[in-house]
């Protein structure tokens, strides 16, 4: 198993909440929500579900995309991030069984170009790594609320 290297800069922004448990539950707009994240860094999975979890979200993380495709088969997620890849497949496969799913995706690049090509791939919102855990929270919150 892979531990986490609680010193690496990720981590560092992750544990930087100032919020109590029991304040985000009571103000979390993501209590309930099914969110699959889909991504091959370990420690990015394991943060993020420490993050939504803490809002109350009901979490699943995968780290490829068959695991994607077997657990779509038995659960349905309100949310999806993912990396732009398997984002652009998972929005395919959507559309093709007429599901509106929210797909936020996740790059490493931070550029206009990229900015540009996640507008085309009609994403619903994407981020840029490393994901400050607040940014996380408002960008996921901010795709259920328009979907609701």
């Amino acid at each position: 198993q892979k531990r986490l290297n609680m010193a690496s800069p990720t981590s560092a922004l992750w544990s930087k909440s100032t919020r109590s448990r029991a304040e985000r539950l009571s103000r979390s707009p993501l209590e309930g929500t099914r969110i699959l994240v889909v991504d091959n860094d370990l420690e990015f999975l394991e943060l993020a579900a420490t993050v939504l979890r803490d809002e109350g979200a009901e979490f699943r993380a995968v780290s490829s995309p068959a695991l994607a495709h077997d657990l779509l088969e038995t659960w349905l997620p309100n949310v999806v991030v993912a990396g732009p890849m398997l984002a652009g497949v998972l929005r395919t496969c959507f559309v093709g069984q007429q599901l509106a799913v929210p797909i936020v995706a996740l790059t490493a690049a931070g550029t206009r170009e990229s900015s540009a090509l996640f507008s085309r791939a009609e994403f619903d919102l994407y981020l840029t790594k490393p994901v400050d855990p607040v940014e996380l929270t408002r960008a996921v919150g901010s795709v259920v609320r328009r979907g609701a």
